[in-house]
């Protein structure tokens, strides 16, 4: 509750140490420990001082992250660009051919920009006039761009599949060749499916893994220095990178400001050529370490869950395989072990993967079916067995679900205090009492499936709980981390 002037910041520039500018800065600091025990004594009010303090212990190893950056060896960076341009143009013409090859490629029209101004043109044309010094040029061209989803959308219609998606922002109709969206119609035209996704991978490494992180790479340290926010993510993990440019260092480089943000260094693509990009400076190492299923062994210890904690302990280990006898056990012989899962069944222990994830960190019967393109009763099918074999996570789900609905956050650590909270949860929970009988039975009369305002508020509200139903199973385990 104390005032102060911030005129004399907005003067430092100019004014340099002068008596002014030190009291200034000698009264900001001043007030500092004085709101640190108001914070305190927050904390211990929230049991969530355990936290606060790991918080603070982390700060100079994020310090230590952006201060010294880590090495990007350009020379082989561009050799990598150089191979993802090269596939991206493969790509790009095995999509060209292939159109040309379909029926409705020479009678079917797409809109395009040529000169700032929109005109209808055909899918594939060819140069029937030619010139005196060229000659003709018979064979067919592409006229798609296939970074335009307006356009693939035509040709995937055309195919036969449903592009439509409700938008999640305007609520009205729209069209998507989103991978998640068309991936779930598979059997339509699935070599479409897989040169179009391939075009689109390399096209994301393209652009996303190319020159913006050549711009980034400090002249004189010769190292990458991004942004990292140690409390990136409402589960507590760290995030990385963001589109706010680093001006001094486009200045410095004479380049623009929107070619210079900072690098996302945490979502690399997972292939040797790019890792090998990285390496450590003369004289040093890189040291490199990971976890195996560490999310599963995690799971297994917060959920309590025996099945999966005795296969660490006395099976083979392997929770993949587990699984499969889990979803797939009436496609295997009777009694088969989780040791011989990996040698007699292989591609049900790869297939087991999906349904094993996206249950365990809260996804249900519609996202499942839409990521193995089966129907919701069979999904829901699977989900049931998931749950009726795995009571310890049943059991929590079941009890996280009505504590985050009573108490507005999710624990996700009990000994840190780490919570994630609901936001918009008293307005949630005050239309929760509001649902009374006579308002149900006046919805159903009137409102159910009709659309009005008072069906989407219904949608809203079980569509808010569903999600964080999800975030009471799936938090714990992302906060572990």
């Amino acid at each position: 509750n104390q005032e102060m002037s911030k005129e004399v910041r907005g003067q430092i520039i100019w004014r340099g140490l002068d008596f002014e500018v030190i009291k200034y800065a000698a009264h900001d600091v001043e007030l500092l420990e004085d709101i640190m025990w108001k914070q305190v004594a927050e904390c211990k009010k929230k049991q969530c001082l355990k936290g606060a303090e790991l918080e603070c212990d982390f700060v100079p190893v994020i310090a230590y992250l952006e201060w010294c950056g880590i090495h990007l060896d350009e020379n082989k960076w561009r050799e990598k660009m150089k191979s993802d341009s090269e596939n991206l143009e493969k790509c790009r013409k095995i999509l060209d051919d292939w159109l040309i090859e379909q029926p409705f490629s020479k009678t079917e029209k797409i809109k395009t920009t040529v000169n700032y101004k929109t005109v209808t043109v055909p899918m594939v044309s060819r140069d029937t006039q030619g010139d005196l010094f060229n000659g003709f040029d018979l064979d067919y061209k592409c006229n798609i761009n296939w970074d335009s989803s307006k356009q693939v959308c035509i040709v995937a219609d055309l195919l036969g599949f449903d592009t439509s998606v409700i938008s999640k922002t305007t609520g009205k109709e729209s069209h998507s060749v989103l991978e998640k969206h068309l991936k779930a119609q598979k059997g339509i035209n699935d070599e479409f499916l897989k040169i179009y996704f391939d075009y689109k991978e390399f096209s994301k490494v393209t652009t996303t893994y190319g020159q913006g992180h050549i711009n980034q790479i400090n002249p004189v340290t010769t190292n990458i220095h991004t942004e990292y926010w140690q409390l990136g993510a409402a589960s507590s993990r760290m995030s990385c990178g963001s589109s706010k440019s680093n001006i001094t260092l486009a200045k410095y480089k004479g380049i623009s400001p929107k070619d210079c943000t900072y690098a996302n260094m945490q979502q690399l693509p997972a292939d040797e050529k790019t890792r090998s990009c990285f390496t450590a400076h003369e004289g040093n190492l890189i040291v490199s370490c990971d976890w195996s299923a560490l999310e599963s062994r995690l799971g297994a210890d917060i959920y309590n869950e025996s099945s999966m904690i005795k296969e660490y302990i006395e099976g083979s280990g392997d929770l993949h395989s587990l699984m499969a006898i889990v979803f797939f056990g009436d496609k295997m012989e009777e009694n088969i072990t989780t040791k011989e899962v990996k040698k007699k069944y292989p591609h049900l222990r790869k297939a087991a993967k999906s349904p094993e994830f996206l249950i365990q960190f809260g996804g249900g019967a519609q996202g499942l079916a839409t990521q193995l393109s089966i129907s919701e009763e069979e999904a829901q099918k699977y989900v049931d067995n998931y749950y009726s074999k795995f009571i310890g996570i049943a059991d929590f789900k079941k009890k996280g679900s009505k504590f985050v609905r009573e108490h507005g956050y999710v624990l996700m650590n009990p000994y840190t205090g780490h919570k994630m909270y609901w936001w918009d949860h008293k307005k949630w929970l005050n239309r929760q009492n509001s649902f009374t009988k006579e308002f149900w039975d006046d919805y159903k009369l009137y409102h159910k499936g009709t659309g009005d305002s008072i069906a989407v508020e219904v949608s809203k509200h079980f569509k808010a709980a569903s999600k964080w139903d999800r975030m009471a199973l799936n938090g714990p385990t992302q906060g572990e981390l």
